[in-house]
Protein backbone atom coordinates (compact mmCIF):
# COMPACT_ATOMS: atom_id res chain seq x y z
CA UNK A 1 0.00 0.00 0.00
CA UNK A 2 1.26 3.46 -0.91
CA UNK A 3 0.33 6.81 0.59
CA UNK A 4 0.36 10.00 -1.50
CA UNK A 5 2.96 12.37 -0.01
CA UNK A 6 3.09 15.14 -2.60
CA UNK A 7 1.17 16.08 -5.74
CA UNK A 8 3.09 18.08 -8.33
CA UNK A 9 1.82 20.70 -10.73
CA UNK A 10 0.27 19.80 -14.07
CA UNK A 11 2.73 19.51 -16.94
CA UNK A 12 2.42 21.73 -20.01
CA UNK A 13 -0.37 20.80 -22.39
CA UNK A 14 0.59 18.82 -25.48
CA UNK A 15 -1.68 18.76 -28.49
CA UNK A 16 -3.90 15.66 -28.48
CA UNK A 17 -2.19 14.06 -25.48
CA UNK A 18 -3.57 13.59 -21.96
CA UNK A 19 -2.12 15.78 -19.21
CA UNK A 20 -0.18 14.23 -16.35
CA UNK A 21 1.14 15.32 -12.97
CA UNK A 22 3.99 13.91 -10.88
CA UNK A 23 2.85 12.19 -7.70
CA UNK A 24 5.26 11.21 -4.92
CA UNK A 25 4.29 8.06 -3.03
CA UNK A 26 5.63 6.46 0.15
CA UNK A 27 5.35 2.73 0.92
CA UNK A 28 3.46 2.19 4.17
CA UNK A 29 4.80 -1.34 4.59
CA UNK A 30 7.16 -3.72 2.82
CA UNK A 31 5.36 -5.01 -0.24
CA UNK A 32 5.91 -6.52 -3.66
CA UNK A 33 4.01 -7.36 -6.81
CA UNK A 34 4.71 -9.86 -9.57
CA UNK A 35 3.69 -10.19 -13.19
CA UNK A 36 4.08 -12.97 -15.73
CA UNK A 37 4.95 -12.40 -19.39
CA UNK A 38 5.48 -14.68 -22.33
CA UNK A 39 7.76 -14.21 -25.31
CA UNK A 40 7.86 -16.04 -28.62
CA UNK A 41 11.18 -17.86 -29.14
CA UNK A 42 10.49 -19.62 -32.43
CA UNK A 43 8.11 -22.10 -34.06
CA UNK A 44 5.89 -23.31 -31.21
CA UNK A 45 8.44 -22.31 -28.55
CA UNK A 46 7.69 -19.76 -25.85
CA UNK A 47 9.49 -18.66 -22.71
CA UNK A 48 7.77 -17.44 -19.57
CA UNK A 49 9.27 -14.64 -17.48
CA UNK A 50 8.47 -13.71 -13.91
CA UNK A 51 8.94 -10.01 -13.13
CA UNK A 52 8.95 -8.64 -9.58
CA UNK A 53 8.84 -5.15 -8.07
CA UNK A 54 9.90 -4.84 -4.40
CA UNK A 55 9.21 -1.83 -2.20
CA UNK A 56 10.70 -1.66 1.31
CA UNK A 57 8.83 0.16 4.06
CA UNK A 58 9.27 3.92 3.81
CA UNK A 59 10.52 3.85 0.20
CA UNK A 60 9.56 6.93 -1.84
CA UNK A 61 8.79 6.71 -5.54
CA UNK A 62 7.52 9.20 -8.10
CA UNK A 63 5.02 8.20 -10.77
CA UNK A 64 3.00 10.09 -13.38
CA UNK A 65 -0.78 10.05 -13.01
CA UNK A 66 -3.31 11.61 -15.39
CA UNK A 67 -5.04 14.75 -14.18
CA UNK A 68 -8.37 12.93 -14.49
CA UNK A 69 -7.40 10.78 -11.48
CA UNK A 70 -8.59 12.71 -8.45
CA UNK A 71 -5.60 12.32 -6.13
CA UNK A 72 -4.93 14.22 -2.91
CA UNK A 73 -2.23 14.12 -0.26
CA UNK A 74 -3.01 11.36 2.23
CA UNK A 75 -4.80 9.09 -0.26
CA UNK A 76 -3.83 5.44 -0.16
CA UNK A 77 -3.18 3.55 -3.42
CA UNK A 78 -2.85 -0.22 -3.84
CA UNK A 79 0.35 -1.65 -5.31
CA UNK A 80 -1.58 -4.19 -7.39
CA UNK A 81 -3.93 -1.52 -8.76
CA UNK A 82 -1.00 0.69 -9.82
CA UNK A 83 0.79 -2.29 -11.39
CA UNK A 84 -2.38 -3.29 -13.24
CA UNK A 85 -2.64 0.22 -14.69
CA UNK A 86 0.99 0.02 -15.84
CA UNK A 87 2.19 2.82 -13.57
CA UNK A 88 5.00 0.72 -12.00
CA UNK A 89 6.59 -0.66 -15.20
CA UNK A 90 9.99 0.93 -14.54
CA UNK A 91 10.27 -0.79 -11.13
CA UNK A 92 9.97 -4.40 -12.35
CA UNK A 93 13.01 -6.66 -12.73
CA UNK A 94 13.15 -10.15 -14.22
CA UNK A 95 13.64 -12.80 -11.54
CA UNK A 96 13.04 -16.04 -13.46
CA UNK A 97 12.83 -17.35 -17.03
CA UNK A 98 11.22 -20.73 -17.76
CA UNK A 99 11.25 -22.55 -21.05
Amino acid sequence: MFEVVEVGSVEAKRWGKPRYRAVKLRALNTTFTEKLTRSFEGHGTYSNQVWRADFPEGASITIWLPTTDMTAVGDKLSVDALAGQGRLESFFRCVRVDG
